[in-house]
């Protein structure tokens, strides 16, 4: 089935019939713009609800399941920032000063 015609009937099916009150521009204003905003709505809830938020260094040897386990840990928890051409610290105290913290 054809996309553009199943969307341009959406308005009609979920509002009614056209009205000949409006006119063009109220149309596109209270029909077209709320399903489309909701339509991008759900695409960026979707992708944001579904995806990997963050990428944490594992060892090797992890399964994947424990893998996904120690991701959804260093979303939730404190991480540290180690610059790339750093090695990473061995020292506790080193570790504390450089936790990212998170303003809300």
């Amino acid at each position: 089935m054809d996309l553009f015609a199943t969307v341009s009937r959406l308005p009609f099916s979920v509002l009614g019939p056209h009205r000949s009150d409006t006119c063009t521009v109220d149309r596109l204003n209270y029909k077209y713009t709320v399903i489309i905003l909701v339509i991008f709505s759900i695409i960026v809830s979707n992708k944001q609800f579904s995806s990997d938020h963050i990428a944490c260094w594992v060892p090797g040897h992890f399964t994947r399941s424990y893998e996904v386990y120690s991701n959804n840990i260093c979303w939730v928890s404190n991480t540290y920032y180690v610059a790339t051409a750093e090695t990473l610290p061995l020292d506790e105290n080193k570790k504390k000063t450089r936790v990212v913290k998170v303003i809300s």
